[in-house]
This record gives structure tokens, sequence and C-alpha cells, in this order.
């Protein structure tokens, strides 16, 4: 169609994961985006189920674990983290 972006209406994004699923199958009029072909698609079902108890504060103690741990090599080889 000559779109040279893409992009996203954050109120029109579902929070149910299954209705993001149904709303790309359902509305790409048989086109696929990198990453949302069929066959990845039905893995990202998987993927919502293995971290569906993975709420913000989880995902934020992951994050300063994941930090810790790299930093101190970071610093020693001069990259700087932002």
């Amino acid at each position: 169609d000559g779109s040279s972006t893409l992009a996203y209406i954050a109120k029109d994004i579902p929070e149910d994961p299954e209705e993001i699923i149904r709303k790309v199958e359902n509305s790409s009029n048989d086109f696929s985006l990198p990453g949302w072909e069929p066959e990845r698609l039905a893995k990202v079902k998987a993927l919502f189920e293995a971290y569906k108890e993975v709420d913000e504060e989880k995902l934020r103690e992951n994050f300063a674990y994941f930090l810790k741990a790299i930093i101190p090599t970071c610093e020693e080889v001069g990259v700087k983290m932002a």
C-alpha cells in the first residue's frame, strides 16, 4: 500500500493475549509482518502461556538480576549501559 512506517495506537491493543492473536490473524488481509508469520504466531500462544505468571514486579526483579550480572563485565570492557 506504499506505507513506509509501522505504528500502533496503544488504546487499540487488547490486553488479552488471545485477543491480540485473533486480531492479527483476522485483520492481516493475507499479509504477514516479520515475526507474525502463521508458524511463528502459533509459537506466540505457547510463549504467552509460559510467561502468564510473570507480572510487572517479577519482570523488574529479573531485569535487576540481569543488570547486576552484566554490569561488572560491561564496566570492565568499557561498554556503557543506559
